[in-house]
């Protein structure tokens, strides 16, 4: 259903790295001229995604870490006020706001006129910390139901707001990530510099993205890698990212002998370059909403080797014969492989590999020895990424806002 002369604003915390982020830039690059755009940021000094509209800014420094308590509390405070301000001054039809702070301030500062949209991209409930699965989980039930309408990326995401968050489940909007399949495309050939090319090859690297943290499991990744790297000497894995375990991950790389072998390269900007250069793009993570970086990687064609987190990975690689039950052994579905989720404990070199690390372990030496099997998921994958385009999942967003 078409939508005419919409005054919308996104309430984000950046547009120059993260999934949710990149979501925002999607959206709004991707809806009709017609919509009149207004993003908020915390901070304007440092925009990297593409987007479209008019950008006010909290005007706040970006911190070493965003996950510091005064920090987040000082942009809280400042945004509820900022966000006041505009909807006076704007008259916005619709307001839409992704993370949990930024969807907080959405609808304490919701109004009759102005209907409130938040966008959920986690499942604190999923989470074994603290914070996330009491703090962020109890503000989540506190205040979740109080907006007009709930996106939710996956079906099992939306079920859990409603079980876990008491969300009405009239609320809840399915919409997937989104991407530019066209443009990713356009971005992955170009070229790669000379020293590059050393580490990047499609015979030999596996490829992975995402903050370095509990969820993405990636010392679970660089321990089944290991594994893989006996075998095939040759072999080599860059993970894009940065976070609070990169210490932890280069001491296990250390360990392992591995620092030929593995990198740990921090963000990017020009993700799909560097994945469509490699032989697969590998995904251990423990828990996950839709991530974009996997979507991003089937557009370039690059194989994709996930473990079967929940929630998103059955909704994009599943197919019609994926069990209902989480897999114990590896599952070759029809766009791509998925294998048992890692324990989650954190394990250092001397410990043998467990079981589930020696089966993601098996994937990868299989997708390195054989080019038939890399064809197959190649272009599977990519005929998969197109039901994800922005110009099928832009009609959603339409007809929320």
């Amino acid at each position: 259903m078409e939508q005419t002369g919409k005054k919308v604003l996104f309430i984000v915390s950046s547009l120059n790295f993260g999934g949710a982020q990149k979501v925002i830039s999607n959206i709004t690059t991707s809806l009709p001229d017609c919509y009149d755009i207004d993003i908020l940021l915390n901070s304007d000094a440092d925009i990297e995604y593409p987007y479209k509209g008019k950008i006010y800014s909290l005007d706040f420094k970006e911190p070493k870490s965003r996950e510091g308590i005064w920090y987040q509390f000082k942009v809280f405070c400042r945004r509820l006020k900022v966000i006041k301000k505009l909807k006076k001054e704007n008259h916005y039809d619709t307001v839409v706001s992704i993370l949990t702070s930024a969807n907080v301030a959405n609808v304490l500062c919701k109004t009759p006129d102005c209907k409130s949209v938040i966008t959920e991209v986690i499942m604190p409930s999923e989470n074994p910390s603290f914070k996330e699965k009491y703090i962020v989980g109890g503000v989540t039930t506190m205040f979740y139901n109080k907006a007009d309408v709930v996106v939710a990326e996956t079906k099992a995401m939306g079920d859990n707001l409603v079980k876990n968050h008491k969300v009405d489940p009239k609320k809840i909007a399915l919409i997937p990530n989104s991407i530019s399949v066209q443009g990713i495309n356009n971005q992955a050939d170009k070229e790669l510099t000379e020293e590059e090319k050393k580490i990047f090859t499609i015979e030999n690297t596996f490829v992975t993205a995402g903050r370095m943290q509990y969820q993405k499991a990636h010392w679970h990744l660089i321990r089944a890698f290991s594994r893989v790297a006996e075998k095939n000497p040759e072999a080599k894995l860059v993970i894009f990212g940065e976070g609070e375990l990169r210490s932890m991950l280069e001491e296990l790389v250390q360990a392992y002998h591995l620092e030929k072998n593995v990198f740990l390269k921090g963000f990017t900007n020009e993700l799909d370059k560097y994945v469509a250069k490699c032989r697969a793009f590998v995904f251990p993570s423990m828990f996950e909403g839709m991530p974009t970086a996997l979507l991003q990687a089937m557009a370039v064609g690059t194989p994709c080797l996930i473990t079967d987190f929940y929630s998103g990975a059955r909704e994009v690689l599943g197919d019609e014969n994926t069990p209902t039950e989480h897999i114990t052994g590896i599952l070759y579905t029809k766009w791509g492989i998925m294998s048992p989720v890692c324990s989650g404990k954190y394990l250092t070199a001397d410990v043998p590999l467990e079981r589930e690390e020696e089966l993601f372990a098996k994937v990868m030496t299989e997708m390195l020895e054989s080019d038939e099997l890399r064809q197959k998921y190649s272009e599977a994958g990519n005929k998969r990424s197109y039901d994800f385009d922005n110009g099928t999942v832009i009609k959603k967003w339409m007809e929320v806002i």
